[in-house]
């Protein structure tokens, strides 16, 4: 009796399990938002950055844009100079001078070109370690660009100033893509 019971009762839930499916699956969709969703956190002293943006145009569009190196100086903001200084099939060699008002630095990177994903590690220097990556999700008529970033730098910064600047950088690098994506999509 007791297993008629629970059979009844799981034949007549069923129809609401697919509607709260469906309701929690339409709210969380990946690029319903419009705003830049930041994540800073610190893990032991290493500075970890998730931030996301929606943007109105195809992932290749999104790909185009953050893999054009030689031109990022254009578009992304603190961004002096770019060049990429050797390229081998998916792995390039970049030279980065960035002015984050305090302090310009040179950054060398060693970038990794896959589908969908652009991965970086950057050379000893400024930084004890950076490495990070750029992830384009279709969805629908839009990208979901995801940009992660863990990072040490090597002389010791107040952690409410990294804070502050990191939030400010990452939401003004990832308004940047999104403004010269939209501007290609409309050419």
């Amino acid at each position: 009796m007791f297993y008629f019971y629970r059979m009844q009762f799981h034949r007549r839930s069923f129809p609401w399990l697919v509607l709260l499916f469906l309701v929690v699956t339409v709210r969380i969709h990946p690029c319903d938002f419009s705003e830049v969703k930041i994540n800073p956190r610190k893990i032991h002293s290493e500075s970890v950055v998730d931030a996301y943006i929606c943007i109105a145009t195809s992932p290749k569009v999104v790909y185009s844009v953050l893999a054009d190196y030689d031109n990022h100086e254009k578009y992304l903001p603190n961004t002096i100079e770019s060049e990429i200084v050797k390229r081998n099939k998916n792995a390039l060699y970049v030279r980065k001078k960035l002015d984050f008002s305090v302090k310009t630095i040179e950054i060398y990177m060693n970038i990794t070109l896959d589908k969908g994903k652009i991965s970086w590690i950057t050379i000893p220097g400024f930084f004890q370690k950076n490495s990070g990556y750029w992830e384009m999700k279709d969805s629908g008529n839009k990208t979901l660009l995801h940009y992660h970033i863990q990072s040490i730098p090597k002389y010791s910064i107040p952690e409410y100033l990294e804070s502050k600047v990191s939030r400010n950088n990452v939401e003004g690098l990832l308004r940047g893509v999104e403004k010269r994506s939209l501007q290609i999509k409309t050419k």
